[in-house]
C-alpha cells in the first residue's frame, strides 16, 4: 500500500513538471560546455528538442513532403521533355500504347465517317467520253473479311460475301438474301483447328472464303457454281474446290430456286491437299486466285492460285510443277467430271473472261508490281515463279528470276501494272455505251480505280482509269447493262451512263455552284429552258435556232445553222458582253430584220447571268 502511494506520488510530480530526455539533454549541455561551441549546439539542441513537438513537428515533415514533391516534379517535368522533344526512351512505347487506347477508336471513327461521307456525297463518275451516274447501297453483312463475286441470274444479280451467304440484288432498294445456302466450306472446322492444334502456326482466318459465283447456261447444262477454299478435317489439309448445283431449264427467276448445303456437287477438288504451312501464313487464302468463267456447253475455267507456294514465302515453289492443280488455269469439263491443267506459272488469278470470240484473259495479282493482263493459251506457261515483274513485299529483287524486271523467258504478259494495281476482277462491257462496247473493265483493290482496256487484237491499245475511291472486290455487268460494283466495305455500287450530255453537265454544275442567290438561279434556269426548246447549248448541235454554245466572242451568224436572216448575216462585230445582253434584252433594237422573237427577259440580273453562262460554255469548248 505504501510502495503504491509512492508511485502515483512519482507519476503526479512528473505531469506537473513535464520533464522529458530532451530538457535533461539540454540541461547536460548547459551545464557542461561554454563560448561559441556552447552556444551553437545550444541552438542545434533546441531546434531539435522544439521539433519534436506536435505544434512544430507535423508542419516540418508537411514542408519537407512538399520539398520533395517539387523535386520529383521537376525531374519528372524534365525527363517528360526530353522524351517528348527528343523522342528518346519510352517516346515510342508510349505513343502505341496512346494509340492503342485512344487511337485505334478515333481512326475507325473517321474511317466510318469517311465511308459514309463517300457514299452519300458520290452520285457521279467522269470519264472521257461521259459521265456515269451512281447509286449505293450498303448490304447487311457481318462478314469480318474481303471476298466474294457476282453473277446474273435472268433480271437479278447474285451476290456471295467471302462467307458464302447469296443475296439477291435487282436495284439498290431491292437487296435480300436468297433462299440458297452455300456448300460448306470447313471454315468452323479451320477456325477451330487455329485456336486449337495448329494454333503455334500464323494464321488470318477471315481470308478462308468463297471467291466466286457463277451462273452457267448452254442447251446441255444449267446451274450455279461456287468456287471456295475448302478444309478438310480430317486431314488438316487445304484445297480450291468449285461446286454446283444444276437448276432446270424451266427456272425463270431465282426467286423460284430453293436450296440447302447439301444440294450442291462438288465437281473440282484441287490435288494435292495442302498442309498448313510453318513459313509465313498457315493458310494464305487471298493467294487462292479462285475466279472462274464458262465456256459452251460444259467448260468451266478456274484460275487456281498457289496460296504463296513459291519457294519463298512457302516451302516450295508449285506453279512450275505439272502434278499438281496450283499456279495454274484448269479447265473443268462439267459432262465428263474431268479436270486439267490448261496453263500454267500463275500466281494469283483475280480476273478470268471468255471474251465475245472465246479467248481466255485473265488478269494476275502480283506481288510488289507485276500485275498482269494475260492472254491464255493451252499449254502456256507464264513464268511464276520463275519470272516476274514484281519484287519481294520488303522491295528486294526476287531471288528465283535471273532477270530483274525482265519477262522474256516465258510467255509475257499482254500488259502489265507497275506499281501494282491490286488486281481483283475482269469483265467485258457490251451494249453500254458506244464508246466503252467491247472493251474490258477491270477492278482493284488497293488503287479504288477501275480500267477499262481498250484492245486491237492481242494488244492493248490504252487504259482509261476511273477512279471510285473504294476498294473494288468485283465488277460485273449485269443482263440489263448496268455496272454493278461491290467493294471491300460491303458497297453496291450501280454504274450506267448519265442520261445528260457533257455540256448539260457542265451548265447543272455552272448554275449549282455560281454565287448567286437561289431566287436568281431559278429564274435563270427557268430562263434556259426556254431558251433550249428552240437552241443546243452545245456548239454543233442546230436545233430550229442556231446553237449557242459557241456564240460569245463569234460573229454573228456564224455557225453552221442555215436559217439566219440576211440582216443576221452582214451584221459585223462579234457577240461581246455588252452586244449580248442588249440583243437578249430587244433582239431587233440590235440587229433589225433579226427573225429572233424578244425572249421575254425582264430581269437584267437574269440577263448578265445568261450572258456568263454563254461565255463560260464557249471558254469551255474552246479549251
Amino acid at each position: 500500500m505504501r510502495h503504491s502511494k509512492k508511485l502515483i506520488a512519482s507519476w503526479l510530480w512528473r505531469r506537473e513538471n513535464r520533464f522529458d530526455a530532451g530538457d535533461f539533454q539540454l540541461s547536460k549541455w548547459r551545464g557542461r560546455e561554454r563560448g561559441p561551441r556552447r552556444r551553437e549546439g545550444l541552438v542545434k539542441l533546441e531546434f531539435l528538442h522544439r521539433l519534436r513537438k506536435s505544434r512544430y513537428f507535423i508542419p516540418a515533415c508537411l514542408a519537407g513532403l512538399a520539398m520533395l514533391a517539387g523535386i520529383c516534379g521537376l525531374a519528372t517535368f524534365y525527363t517528360g521533355y526530353a522524351i517528348g522533344r527528343y523522342e528518346i526512351g519510352p517516346f515510342e512505347t508510349a505513343q502505341r500504347g496512346e494509340y492503342k487506347l485512344f487511337g485505334v477508336r478515333f481512326a475507325r471513327a473517321a474511317e466510318e465517317a469517311a465511308k459514309q461521307d463517300w457514299a452519300t456525297s458520290l452520285k457521279r463518275l467522269p470519264t472521257i467520253f461521259f459521265d456515269l451516274d451512281v447509286e449505293i447501297a450498303s448490304v447487311p453483312v457481318d462478314d469480318q473479311g474481303w471476298g466474294g463475286g457476282m453473277t446474273s441470274f435472268g433480271d437479278a444479280a447474285l451476290l456471295v460475301t467471302q462467307e458464302g451467304d447469296i443475296f439477291v440484288v435487282r436495284g439498290a432498294d431491292d437487296i435480300k438474301p436468297a433462299a440458297i445456302e452455300a456448300p460448306d466450306n470447313g471454315y468452323a472446322a479451320y477456325k477451330a483447328a487455329a485456336e486449337g492444334p495448329l494454333s503455334d502456326l500464323q494464321h488470318t482466318v477471315n481470308y478462308f472464303r468463297f471467291n466466286d459465283i457463277l451462273h452457267f447456261q448452254s442447251p446441255e447444262r444449267r446451274g450455279l457454281a461456287l468456287s471456295y477454299s475448302e478444309w478438310d478435317e480430317d486431314n488438316a489439309c487445304y484445297r480450291n474446290a468449285v461446286a454446283v448445283l444444276d437448276i432446270d431449264q424451266s427456272v425463270r427467276s431465282i426467286d423460284e430456286v430453293r436450296a440447302s448445303a447439301s444440294d450442291w456437287s462438288v465437281v473440282f477438288r484441287a490435288k494435292p491437299c495442302l498442309p498448313p504451312k510453318e513459313k509465313f501464313r498457315a493458310v494464305e487464302g487471298l493467294v487462292a486466285g479462285g475466279r472462274i468463267a464458262f465456256k459452251a456447253p460444259d467448260i468451266i475455267y478456274l484460275g487456281s492460285g498457289d496460296y504463296h507456294w513459291d519457294g519463298v514465302y512457302g516451302p516450295e515453289a508449285l506453279a512450275q510443277d505439272p502434278d499438281n492443280n496450283y499456279g495454274k488455269i484448269v479447265e473443268i469439263n462439267l459432262s465428263s467430271g474431268a479436270a486439267r491443267n490448261m496453263a500454267s506459272g500463275v500466281r494469283n488469278p483475280q480476273g478470268v473472261l471468255v471474251d465475245k470470240s472465246g479467248r481466255l484473259w485473265t488478269v494476275e495479282h502480283g506481288m510488289r508490281g507485276g500485275d498482269e493482263l494475260n492472254l491464255i493459251v493451252d499449254g502456256g506457261n507464264y513464268g511464276w515463279p520463275l519470272e516476274t515483274l514484281g519484287t519481294k513485299y520488303s522491295g528486294l529483287p526476287w531471288p528465283l528470276t535471273s532477270h530483274i524486271g525482265r519477262h522474256d523467258a516465258f510467255i509475257p504478259p499482254v500488259y502489265a501494272w507497275l506499281p501494282s494495281v491490286a488486281i481483283s476482277s475482269l469483265t467485258q462491257i457490251e451494249n453500254f455505251h458506244e464508246a466503252w462496247d467491247g472493251d474490258m473493265l477491270m477492278a482493284s483493290l488497293s488503287s479504288g480505280n477501275l480500267y477499262r482496256i481498250h484492245t486491237s487484237g492481242d494488244h492493248v491499245e490504252f487504259i482509261e482509269i476511273i477512279p471510285v475511291g473504294q476498294r473494288i472486290r468485283y465488277a460485273l455487268q449485269h443482263t440489263d447493262g448496268r455496272i454493278i460494283l461491290w467493294t471491300d466495305d460491303h458497297y453496291l455500287v450501280f454504274l450506267t451512263p448519265s442520261g445528260m450530255d457533257a455540256t448539260a453537265l457542265f451548265v447543272q454544275d455552272y448554275l449549282a455552284e455560281a454565287s448567286m442567290s437561289e431566287t436568281l438561279r431559278n429564274k435563270v434556269s427557268g430562263a434556259l429552258d426556254a431558251c433550249i426548246t428552240c437552241h443546243s447549248l452545245r456548239p454543233d448541235e442546230n436545233r430550229a435556232g442556231p446553237p449557242l454554245g459557241a456564240v460569245a466572242g463569234a460573229r454573228p451568224g456564224g455557225t453552221s445553222w442555215t436559217g439566219y436572216s440576211s440582216a443576221m448575216r452582214a451584221a459585223g462585230g462579234v457577240w461581246d458582253e455588252k452586244r449580248l445582253a442588249a440583243f437578249i434584252d430587244d433582239p431587233d433594237s440590235v440587229i433589225p430584220g433579226s427573225t429572233m422573237p424578244d425572249p421575254g427577259i425582264e430581269d437584267p440580273d437574269v440577263r448578265a447571268e445568261l450572258v456568263e453562262l454563254l461565255q463560260a460554255l464557249e471558254r469551255r469548248h474552246h479549251k
